[in-house]
């Protein structure tokens, strides 16, 4: 007995199309879809084709880019503002040693009594007035600090004008060999006018010692 013939036994090999005897897969679907891939919102399909998503991408990531610089730019100057007012800071502690609100009273109160009292002078002599009380009085009361500016600004001067600081310094020593010089003159003076004396008190006991 001849065996059972099978349905399409004989026929050739049937094969499978896409879209045509079989249904097409999603990831391909999307991919030959002109309006992209839907979403479905609220029971609503909604759209996106791919040139806008492409698009949109490309702003989401320079948006991205740009404020990932703008932060790091923003913590770097942060950063170095913070460490700047350390430095400025820690060198006008350095400066300053005495208490600045007690002793700072001390020298603006003479200065300001002065400027009363030079109101009326021409600006020189209230500028210079003002400046040799404000002068005196802070090298008085913060003796510490007074010397820290000081030696801080000859040192400023001498590195960027090394030629004003060599021709101050050379004006300060022909000072000194003046003053030097007044103290010696002033001294044999006093030394001359004391002997002169003395031999005047000499001549007149002399001559009251004749006449008795």
């Amino acid at each position: 007995m001849p065996s059972k013939r099978f349905f399409y036994e004989d026929e050739e090999l049937i094969t499978t199309t896409p879209g045509y005897n079989t249904e097409i897969s999603s990831e391909l679907k999307e991919k030959e879809s002109v309006h992209g891939n839907i979403a479905l919102v609220d029971g609503m399909g909604v759209r996106s084709t791919p040139y806008l998503e492409k698009h949109f991408n490309k702003l989401r990531l320079l948006a991205h880019e740009k404020l990932s610089i703008a932060s790091a730019e923003i913590g770097t100057q942060k950063s170095a503002l913070v460490n700047e007012w350390a430095i400025v800071k820690s060198k006008v502690n350095d400066v300053v040693v005495e208490p600045v609100v007690p002793r700072l009273m001390d020298v603006l109160f003479p200065v300001l009594v002065v400027s009363v009292f030079v109101s009326r002078r021409s600006f020189p002599v209230r500028f210079l007035s003002t400046a040799a009380v404000g002068g005196f009085t802070f090298k008085h009361n913060m003796p510490q600090t007074y010397e820290n500016i000081k030696s801080r600004f000859l040192t400023w001067e001498y590195e960027n004008f090394p030629e004003a600081a060599k021709q101050q310094n050379d004006m300060l020593a022909s000072l000194d060999v003046m003053a030097s010089d007044v103290t010696k003159y002033t001294s044999q003076a006093k030394s001359d006018l004391q002997a002169q004396i003395h031999e005047a008190r000499k001549w007149v006991v002399s001559a009251l010692s004749d006449e008795d």
